[in-house]
């Protein structure tokens, strides 16, 4: 019995290791673009006035609290 492993026997990866691999890939590139997207969006919210920001329920301090946030955070 050989202890050889899929990678040292040159053969190719087992299907259900690659949807394995693939799905923790997508899901983190999924997360990665949510918090770049949220990033952006707080941003966003800086440059908007007082009046824009009552407009949409917001007032200054909300904008403050929510650039406090770190980028993984909803």
């Amino acid at each position: 019995m050989s202890s050889k492993t899929w990678i040292e026997t040159g053969r190719n990866v087992p299907s259900h290791r690659r949807s394995v691999v693939f799905a923790v890939l997508s899901g983190m590139w999924r997360m990665i673009g949510s918090s770049y997207q949220r990033s952006l969006q707080r941003q966003h919210l800086t440059g908007l006035t007082d009046h824009q920001l009552r407009d949409i329920g917001l007032h200054r301090w909300d904008v403050e609290l929510e650039l406090k946030k770190p980028f993984w955070r909803d």
